[in-house]
């Protein structure tokens, strides 16, 4: 997959996460991004937050470890360039000056300190714009539906596959004195 095309994988807004869900759902769950890196002491309260906000049923919440953290000495192991650039992408079309950890992208159009609780609730239950998607498994073959727009108009729909719920346990560093 060439750079520029692993970038646009990221792009969630129009998202397609799990057709089976999305069409049972009366409408799409908010696309939460969380960017972060193990390399980040600011990060951890924001990934806590990150677990909390995974038991509600009306968000998608991703975590998307970046790379630029991993020449301070920590290599995160989680860590994608496709994650940094994509984060670039959405700093640059939110007109944003640039990007940190942790931060976390609502659905596209805003973008929060991740460990900030209260402007993340605020940030949720603000209304939303957003573009009726159908999504139907039929003989194992997604298929989606986007209403028409003007022939100048485009859609960008992805599709990505993606684990609920996955942690990473700090393993206790063992003595070895002798």
């Amino acid at each position: 997959m060439k750079g520029s095309q692993a970038g646009k994988v990221f792009a969630l807004t129009a998202i397609v996460a799990c057709a089976a869900a999305l069409a049972q759902q009366p409408s799409r769950p908010l696309v939460i991004e969380l960017y972060t890196s193990q390399g980040c002491s600011s990060c951890p309260p924001a990934e806590a937050l990150l677990g909390e906000l995974a038991d509600r049923t009306d968000v998608l919440p991703l975590a998307f470890h970046v790379d630029y953290w991993d020449d301070l000495g920590w290599r995160d192991r989680f860590a994608l360039p496709a994650a940094a650039q994509q984060q670039r992408w959405w700093a640059t079309a939110n007109g944003l000056p640039g990007v940190f950890t942790p931060q976390l992208i609502i659905d596209g159009r805003r973008s929060v300190v991740g460990s900030d609780r209260a402007a993340i609730i605020a940030a949720l239950r603000e209304p939303r714009t957003t573009v009726p998607v159908q999504a139907e498994l039929r003989d194992g073959v997604v298929q989606v539906s986007v209403p028409a727009r003007s022939s100048i108009e485009v859609y960008d729909v992805y599709a990505i596959a993606y684990l609920p719920r996955v942690e990473t346990v700090a393993v206790p560093k063992q003595d070895l004195r002798f």
